[in-house]
């Protein structure tokens, strides 16, 4: 290989990479800044050497915090307690529907009221304190370059809100830098992490303008607005805003390029529904229309009953006045049920209309023969869960895959990263998955998942990686201390791969660690030599760093 495809200084410009994933993923990647701080390079913290931070939906949440209070110039001890406190404390969906039914903050006349816009309103309340874009224009710490990707609607594109750059926005949807520094750090949050199913898009420019947004309201009523959602749809490791900054050089930019991961390649199979035998799973639309024709018998033989007293004079004027009062009853339930049966039906057939669109008719005439009414109501129930399981699972999960494989390629397919990526993913030290790594490791021939992993390691992955995708915690999640584990996952999976990259260096066979000079080679030993004795420590006690 050729030396200039290895840096020559390994740590001197890194570029972290956040995943989306909700509180999952902000709690792993806090614990993986963390480590970092942990580790020292050059008398320093080697968090210190990270130069870029590109975030993808609750990834956005760390690296937002962290690159607005260092602006602050607080101490990393200082944010990772204020980031600990506020992902253990603040339950943003209680918090959301708190706003939603309050009627004060909903004054801005192009702000909608919704679920993703009351979240927008806590992070800035909880998180950012009303700063905008405009707090990044100079940087005044070891960062130069910040990127909070989302997925604009329009054109399936990557949106970006950053610092530095030609533009904000998309190729198709290009903000002005005037209109980009009036953005406020909680909308940036908001649409960075909305989630399909869970909130609804916000809308660019209108969701974002606010009272001192003077630019952001001109450029709201001179342009048409744009859907924003999850920075996951479009590329949920963040990876491309990575690898395109700076791109002209003509080679890798960075020394080193971290991407902190806690979605997994593996995904749920598809399991078909089981027809159930039961009555209601045998019967047919043709049987609830027969039963409904003998119900209206029924009630018209009732009414003709009931009517016969005051019909026939039978009976006294008492009981001629309870008959007729029932009976003139059953006719309004009649009446009621007749209306009721041709307002639904004419509504769903609406509905299929608007859903279908003009070929309503073509696929009507199509479906028709299959005579629908007489299959039971078992059968159809499996025909549309198997559509809707398969759908979602199309939608949630394989084409998330395939853009998470394509993004990673961009990375490992590319030799010139051969010596200038680490992966660090949340499920590489569960059982499942500890194999494909062994073989990294020193002495892998002796190495066993238990002598090295260790069941409290283990235990502690399992719970974190099996946390969903949600932006709170539960009681029970917090009586269990899930954010801590999750934490402390990332803190001692970064320091798991960090010994595989260090170990990748020293026992390259190209040379490349030799053509480092001493002064590095050193400091890469001692490095090592941390992370060896931390991963003792992890063994003993995995939340061993968590403590604040």
């Amino acid at each position: 290989m050729p030396e200039s495809n290895c840096p020559t200084h390994p740590f001197n410009k890194i570029a972290l990479s956040f995943s989306g994933g909700g509180y999952r993923a902000a709690s792993f990647h806090l614990g993986t800044m963390s480590y970092l701080n942990r580790l020292n390079w050059g008398g320093t913290p080697l968090l210190n050497q990270v130069k870029m931070i590109s975030t993808v939906s609750g990834g956005t949440i760390p690296g937002v915090i962290y690159a607005l209070q260092k602006q602050e110039d607080k101490t990393f001890e200082e944010i990772y307690n204020f980031l600990l406190d506020r992902l253990e404390n603040l339950d943003l969906l209680k918090e959301s529907f708190i706003k939603l039914s309050t009627e004060g903050i909903w004054n801005n006349k192009t702000k909608r009221r919704n679920i993703i816009n009351a979240f927008a309103e806590i992070y800035d309340e909880h998180y950012t304190f009303g700063k905008t874009l405009e707090e990044f224009r100079h940087l005044d710490s070891h960062l130069e370059a910040l990127v909070y990707n989302s997925t604009e609607f329009n054109n399936g594109l990557n949106f970006r809100f950053r610092n530095k750059g030609k533009f904000n926005g998309s190729a198709r949807v290009i903000v002005p830098y005037a209109v980009a520094v009036e953005i406020k750090l909680s909308d940036v949050l908001a649409s960075s992490s909305c989630f399909p199913g869970g909130f609804e898009p916000m809308l660019w420019p209108n969701d974002f303008v606010h009272a001192d947004s003077i630019n952001l309201e001109k450029h709201a009523k001179n342009n048409r607005t744009v859907g924003l959602m999850d920075g996951g749809i479009y590329d949920n490791q963040g990876i491309e805003s990575v690898l395109k900054y700076n791109s002209k050089v003509g080679e890798p930019y960075f020394d080193l390029v971290i991407v902190s991961d806690v979605s997994s390649p593996n995904m749920s199979s598809f399991k078909a529904t089981n027809v159930d035998d039961t009555w209601f799973s045998k019967r047919t639309f043709q049987d609830f229309i027969k039963y409904n024709v003998r119900f209206n018998w029924i009630l018209l033989s009732a009414i003709i009953a009931l009517m016969c007293p005051l019909i026939f004079g039978l009976g006294n004027e008492f009981l001629q006045g309870i008959c007729s009062g029932l009976a003139f009853s059953l006719i309004a339930v009649l009446i009621f049920k007749v209306w009721a049966i041709k307002k639904v039906s004419n509504k769903i057939k609406s509905s299929v209309e608007k859903l279908v669109g003009p070929n309503f008719d073509f696929y009507k005439s199509k479906i028709g023969p299959l005579s629908i009414a007489r299959v039971p109501f078992g059968t159809l129930s499996v025909l549309l869960k198997d559509r809707i399981f398969s759908l979602s699972i199309l939608m949630q999960e394989v084409f998330l895959k395939v853009v998470r494989r394509l993004n990673y390629n961009k990375l490992y397919v590319d030799n010139d990263y051969k010596l200038r990526r680490i992966s660090t993913l949340i499920k590489c030290l569960t059982e499942e998955d500890f194999p494909k790594y062994k073989s990294s490791l020193p002495d892998n021939s002796t190495i066993t998942y238990d002598n090295f992993v260790g069941q409290r390691i283990a235990q502690t992955v399992a719970e974190a990686s099996s946390f969903g995708t949600t932006l709170w915690f539960t009681e029970t999640e917090g009586m269990n201390n899930v954010l801590h584990k999750l934490v402390a996952t990332g803190q001692l999976t970064m320091c798991f791969n960090m010994m595989i990259y260090l170990n990748k260096w020293i026992t390259d066979d190209d040379g490349n660690f030799d053509r480092l000079s001493t002064k590095d080679q050193n400091q890469m030993k001692e490095m090592l030599a941390q992370c060896k004795g931390d991963w003792v420590r992890f063994r003993e006690d995995p939340e061993f760093l968590v403590g604040r």
